[in-house]
This record gives structure tokens, C-alpha cells and sequence, in this order.
């Protein structure tokens, strides 16, 4: 691979290339201190799921986009779609973390500063997966 080649897997893509490694960072986090998300303003979904299984999920989903965004490049075919499917899938995640905040924060009157963050990263991750999907259906063409 020339130097330059690299830039296929970054150009247009450095927001879910960041958010693959926040992901990944999370599940470190988690396996390393697994009370972390009990101690932290996202406690609320423990009742939901528990921190293990967050960090799995963190693991698998960060892994694989880091594993379709380098796919994307070489395979044209389908590496959209599963950049599409990674994005979707992040989307629901960080939505959830800003509802447990909404729900942690709605009996204090005060919001959390967070809030609107992880919902600019539901937003960024649901206009990814709309791209993604855009350029599925360009290389079908």
C-alpha cells in the first residue's frame, strides 16, 4: 500500500473512525474497571443490562467498524453497508446513554451538560449511517 492509500480509509470518515475508537475505549475502560458505569451518571442502565454486556457490546461493535471501515475500502461491494449497519447500531447506543441522563437529571430540574453531547453523537452516527448507505447504493450502480 502506497502512503497515499491510506487516505481512502480516512477521507470522509474520520468522525466513525473516532467513534470506533471511543467505543473500544469504552470497553477497556469497562473490563479494566468494571464498576465504572455504576459510579457514573449512566448507572440507570444497569437496569436495563449490566456493565459486562455494555462492554461487550462496546468491544464487538468498535471492532467491527474499525474492521469495516478498512473493508470499505477494499471492498466496495459491501463495506458500506456494514459501515451503515456499525453506525446504526452506535446511534442506538449513545441515544440511550443521553436518555439515561435525561431520566437521571428530570427530578434535580438541572440538566446534564452531557446531555447534549451524546445527543450530537446520536446525531453524527445517524447521519454516518445515511452516507454509508448513500454510497452502498452508488457502488451497486
Amino acid at each position: 500500500m502506497a502512503p497515499l492509500d491510506i487516505v481512502n480509509y480516512y477521507r470522509n470518515k474520520l468522525f466513525e473512525w473516532v467513534m470506533a475508537t471511543a467505543m473500544i475505549g469504552l470497553a477497556l475502560e469497562i473490563a479494566i474497571w468494571p464498576q465504572t458505569i455504576g459510579a457514573s451518571s449512566f448507572r440507570l442502565m444497569l437496569s436495563l443490562v449490566s456493565a459486562g454486556y455494555m462492554g461487550i457490546f462496546f468491544l464487538i461493535f468498535g471492532t467491527m467498524r474499525v474492521i469495516a471501515l478498512i473493508a470499505n475500502g477494499r471492498w466496495p461491494e459491501h463495506g458500506p453497508l456494514l459501515r451503515s449497519m456499525g453506525a446504526g447500531s452506535a446511534a442506538l447506543m449513545w441515544a440511550q446513554m443521553c436518555v439515561a441522563l435525561i431520566e437521571l437529571n428530570l427530578d434535580k430540574g438541572i440538566p446534564s451538560p452531557g446531555i447534549p453531547v451524546y445527543f450530537a453523537l446520536t446525531v453524527g452516527e445517524l447521519i454516518s449511517a445515511y452516507r454509508a448507505t448513500f454510497d452502498a447504493r452508488r457502488s451497486h450502480r
